[in-house]
């Protein structure tokens, strides 16, 4: 049964956009790629240098800048808290 809820396919598609573009962005830094939700981006291989090349790519890709008080390791811990991070500063500029 599909949801019937106002905005659901809308925000069904925002996922699938976020999901598709970090996969983009985690293979352009060519890291490990048998990642889920709840891998931490240390087990995919990313160090300190690659965090920041991460960053940069995401602003570039999502068109979206990523507050200061947002680059921590509490966004940056695993994919899904990364993928959440994104949504939620995708969805302020709209």
């Amino acid at each position: 049964m599909v949801n019937a809820r106002p905005g659901y396919l809308i925000e069904l598609l925002g996922v699938i956009l976020v999901k598709t573009k970090l996969s983009e962005i985690f293979e352009e830094l060519e890291v490990n790629q048998d990642y889920n939700s709840k891998t931490s981006l240390v087990d995919m291989g990313i160090d300190s240098l690659k965090t920041m090349e991460l960053i940069v790519l995401i602003e570039e890709k999502f068109n979206l800048f990523i507050p200061d008080e947002k680059l921590s390791g509490e966004y940056f811990e695993t994919v899904g808290t990364l993928e959440s991070l994104i949504s939620q500063e995708l969805s302020k500029n709209n």
